[in-house]
């Protein structure tokens, strides 16, 4: 599987779906959006997740465009630039940086639950899970915080963050 896919922003996005939909409190929140009466964190836990979220909660390199539809909770995952590496403003041929945008965005009416507001509980929890992983750059990666987005239909909310990682440039 590793050879299939090329390139390390596209298996830094496809690592950090995978981190993100096998998360239990998160696919929690996303896979059960009607329930707000109960305790999410009680609820059973999502059989398969990554089948069951993958192009229909979650979303690799585009806009959710399925959240519009129906009240509802999504999650975006694109590749926002991937661009020489440069310190001091100089450039590096040897190394590149790569930024993530991560996006999550909700209906106003799946979005209070007994456990506080659905987005919240997802983006503190990407906010934990990004703080202790090992993605495969050289150093640590950097999260910028999340900020919300302004270009959003009315009744839904939406924030968004970006990530970035160095890693070597395979030349």
């Amino acid at each position: 599987m590793d050879e299939m896919i090329k390139g390390f922003p596209n298996k830094l996005m496809l690592k950090l779906s995978n981190m993100i939909m096998l998360d239990p409190d998160i696919n929690k929140a996303l896979y059960y959006n009607k329930v707000k009466d109960k305790d999410l964190y009680s609820l059973p836990p999502v059989e398969n997740p990554i089948s069951s979220l993958k192009d229909n909660k979650v979303f690799i390199d585009r806009r959710v465009d399925k959240v519009q539809k129906e009240s509802d909770i999504s999650i975006f995952i694109n590749l926002s630039n991937d661009e020489s590496y440069t310190k001091r403003y100089q450039t590096s041929r040897f190394f590149r940086t790569c930024r993530i945008e991560i996006g999550v965005i909700c209906h106003s009416d799946c979005r209070k639950t007994l456990n506080g507001t659905r987005e919240g509980i997802v983006i503190d929890k990407i906010i934990e899970l990004l703080a202790n992983a090992k993605l495969g750059g050289i150093g640590e990666a950097t999260l910028e915080p999340f900020s919300q987005l302004y270009n959003m239909p009315f009744g839904y909310t939406g924030y968004s963050a970006k990530i970035s990682v160095d890693y070597f440039n395979t030349m």
